[in-house]
């Protein structure tokens, strides 16, 4: 709690800063173009992202029934929110899976188990983002949407491997024994010499059983077509509503779109493929930069910025508050 905090800290002053670079050109103008905004397209924005919430919590509570049918939708969705908040407030969006596998541990599921399901429901996301990378580059390829950024497709095509590398990691970690067993010998090594591990050989043999354990989980999901088909259809259109939410917007600021669904959902991918490797909460800087950049080769200002803040709120910063609120109210929160 005391590195969300800092985070926290670093996030707000990030943001200011982001905000007064983004409006000081032209103040007036941006926030006059921000009161005209339709009501009804930002709720449907807003829509779209409580229904891309509802949808990553359904395929969270796929994989969770395979292993206890105690644990509620509604408590998983909870979670859901919760998560939006740890991994809005921590670099490469990795408080978040922690958190939600101590709340499944409160919820009955044993670690094991607990970071299994979450590592299983990773593993189809990153499956899902990097499939969406490879149709982005596709159809950039094929109709060279943005051909004075040409800077920006190596950032992409980082952001693509970093993603790639994340995923195969996963894979092995997940079905070689072999890889996992040795991590485990080295990291017990060094824990040992720090004087984090007392006893190195009690600490191998019990995090051995835990891994055998979590291998077993894995090769049961990759096994069943069944529900690892579903998780992927899942992601999709989760991901598929996530991008598409600055085609609604511009509806709601301008009365229309500048540009169609697919260049808009292009966009937002090569966006979200840059974040991914920028090391501060919530890709905040670089996600606003690409941003600019991609949506700029339509986009002309004021338009451009107020798009951009009202879609950094809509994406990123919502989720951020309702996630603290629905921690302030979370029963195992305290302990």
């Amino acid at each position: 709690m005391k590195k969300v905090k800092k985070h926290s800290l670093i996030l707000i002053l990030i943001t200011l800063l982001i905000l007064f670079l983004v409006l000081k050109n032209d103040f007036n103008g941006i926030v006059k173009l921000m009161f005209k905004i339709s009501f009804f397209w930002f709720g449907v924005s807003a829509l779209i992202m409580m229904v891309y919430w509802l949808l990553k919590t359904f395929s969270l509570l796929l994989i969770v029934k395979k292993y206890s049918n105690k644990i509620k939708f509604i408590d998983l969705f909870k979670q859901t929110l919760i998560t939006q908040f740890f991994n809005g407030v921590t670099p490469f969006s990795t408080g978040g899976q922690p958190m939600e596998i101590y709340m499944l541990t409160k919820n009955g599921l044993s670690l094991p188990l607990a970071t299994n399901v979450i590592m299983q429901n990773f593993i189809a996301y990153q499956i899902v983002l990097i499939l969406y990378g490879i149709f982005a580059i596709i159809i950039n390829y094929k109709y060279n949407l943005f051909v004075s950024i040409s800077i920006m497709k190596k950032f992409v095509f980082l952001g693509f491997l970093i993603n790639t590398f994340v995923c195969v990691g996963l894979f092995i970690l997940s079905f070689s024994k072999k890889i996992s067993n040795c991590i485990l010998n080295v990291a017990s090594k060094i824990g040992f010499k720090l004087g984090l591990i007392k006893n190195k050989n009690k600490f191998i043999q019990k995090n051995s059983n835990i891994l055998e354990e979590f291998h077993k989980s894995a090769k049961l999901f990759i096994n069943n077509k069944g529900l690892f088909l579903k998780e992927i259809f899942l992601n999709i259109i989760s991901l598929t509503l996530y991008y598409s939410i600055p085609f609604f917007l511009m509806i709601s600021l301008f009365g229309k779109s500048n540009i169609s669904i697919l260049t808009t959902i292009v966009s937002s991918a090569y966006i979200l493929l840059i974040g991914s490797f920028v090391p501060i909460p919530g890709g905040t800087g670089g996600i606003e930069y690409g941003f600019i950049k991609f949506f700029g080769c339509f986009i002309v200002e004021p338009s451009l910025s107020a798009l951009l803040l009202i879609w950094r709120f809509i994406t990123y910063y919502l989720g951020i508050i309702i996630g603290a609120i629905s921690f302030t109210f979370y029963k195992g929160g305290e302990k």
